[in-house]
């Protein structure tokens, strides 16, 4: 059937950008980065504490109480009667006391024989330079597990046969915050009886009406990433075939109708390929990369000319990636307009930070362009990027991996990468971008939505989010 001019129209949406947590304040590093871990172990510290109360039969310790509150001495026989037969939840690792089970909330770390450093690298190149550099993950049987906090740190001991949640160590990451019930035995461990991360909000639903979210048809945001403009890609078939589909150009009806009920889209992080732009160059004491700016220029204006294209006739909004030219350091910086000599005269082109937080018609998206889940998987067995990134929202954290294995900015007073919103605040969709392949993952009780987007030079595709219904589809433009 053929389809009326009238109905080929976009829906209207309004976008918040809400990044500003994100946002880097001043460009000093005078502190360490253990302030960083610690602000993090107190932001999500409450929410621990309530994902253990629910899950065990346990109470808060008086001295999790603040020091404000006086109880007098008949209030004090009151809440140990009302506290018997439970676990303690402890404040510090310092007071656990031997053979007396209880919960402790911490900090992971993780030892790691096969993690690589910088002088190992150093001496690879003097004593075996012809070897081959083993480029698997750095898990191993002999990783050790610790339990910390800003007192002291415990060994975990983690036996499988009596733990009531599966886990394996081999799952956990150095920075995770979690909550452990089990006892201290005589060598030191804590043995380990089970486990909790933060809840994840259930029945996340959307605050406020709106008539577009009532409609029976669907208002599509569009996602894609990994572009990676440069010399494999300039004139890719791919790239003009997702410009038609957006434009609604040369494509069937059923598809011209898809592409004008996107209202949105999203590029999440590396659109240029600059990193074979610079060539190593003897300098008479060394080498350095030599960017060349006549190829860099070059890749600027088709990437200019591309996103001009769409923004055109689309609401485009760009996230910038780790190999995209921005800071590396996370959070990442919007791109600057200057990068922009054309699209940037279209209101409707829109940049934000890497990890980032926006609203669309109320609806809260939040998502990173994927350097992290990569990171993820070499410390952890998730090789999936779906289960890293479950992990990742699980532990409401989208950057676990900062800055053990990321380079970050050395916040000290928060860590805006943790997910400490109360839950009509928490993201109801959140994706990563520049992955190998499209997954999704729905948390139970109608949670939030979760999506890796694939690379699009090497998987060319698009994820199309119905903000209606939150179900998913793609379009694959091989």
């Amino acid at each position: 059937m053929k389809l009326e001019k009238k109905e080929l129209t976009r829906p209207e949406v309004n976008l918040v950008d809400e990044c500003e947590r994100f946002k880097v304040k001043k460009f000093d590093f005078p502190y360490q980065y253990c302030h960083l871990c610690f602000s993090r172990f107190k932001g999500l510290l409450p929410f621990l504490q309530k994902s253990a109360l629910l899950k065990w039969n346990c109470y808060i310790s008086e001295s999790l109480v603040e020091e404000s509150e006086e109880n007098t001495d008949d209030r004090n026989v009151e809440i140990k009667a009302e506290n018997e037969g439970k676990i303690p939840i402890i404040s510090e690792l310092k007071d656990i006391k031997m053979g007396v089970e209880c919960v402790i909330i911490g900090l992971i770390t993780k030892e790691m024989k096969r993690r690589p450093t910088i002088l190992d690298e150093y001496l690879h190149d003097i004593y075996d330079p012809n070897s081959e550099r083993d480029d698997g993950d750095y898990i191993s049987d002999d990783d050790k597990v610790y339990v910390e906090d800003s007192f002291s740190r415990v060994p975990l001991l983690i036996d499988n046969s009596i733990v009531e949640s599966n886990i394996s160590h081999k799952e956990l990451l150095s920075g995770t915050v979690i909550a452990l019930k089990g006892c201290q035995v005589s060598c030191g461990d804590f043995l380990v009886k089970d486990y909790t991360f933060s809840i994840v909000p259930e029945k996340i639903l959307i605050r406020e009406n709106n008539s577009l979210l009532n409609s029976s048809m669907p208002i599509y945001v569009g996602f894609i990433s990994g572009m990676n403009i440069g010399q494999d890609y300039e004139n890719s078939l791919s790239l003009q075939l997702l410009r038609d589909f957006i434009l609604g150009v040369a494509f069937n009806d059923e598809q011209k109708f898809i592409s004008s009920r996107i209202s949105q889209l999203v590029i999440a992080g590396n659109s240029i390929q600059l990193l074979d732009t610079a060539e190593e160059t003897n300098t008479g004491t060394g080498t350095k990369l030599i960017v060349n700016n006549d190829i860099l220029s070059k890749r600027l204006q088709i990437f200019d000319s591309f996103i001009s294209q769409l923004a055109s006739s689309i609401s485009v909004a760009i996230i910038p990636g780790d190999e995209d030219p921005v800071p590396i350091s996370l959070p990442q910086p919007a791109f600057q307009p200057y990068i922009f000599k054309h699209a940037r005269k279209y209101q409707s082109l829109v940049s934000f930070t890497n990890p980032c937080l926006f609203r669309i018609n109320n609806v809260r998206i939040s998502g990173i362009t994927g350097q992290t889940i990569a990171k993820l998987s070499l410390y952890t067995s998730y090789k999936s990027p779906i289960e890293a990134l479950k992990f990742c929202i699980s532990s409401r954290n989208l950057a676990p991996v900062c800055p053990d294995a990321i380079p970050c900015h050395p916040f000290s007073d928060c860590d805006p990468f943790i997910l400490n919103y109360q839950d009509d605040e928490f993201p109801q969709v959140l994706f990563s971008g520049n992955q190998f392949k499209f997954d999704s993952y729905r948390f139970p009780n109608d949670g939030p939505v979760c999506f890796t987007i694939p690379n699009f030079s090497t998987n060319p595709c698009i994820v199309l989010l119905d903000i209606n219904s939150f179900e998913l589809k793609t379009i694959n433009f091989n």
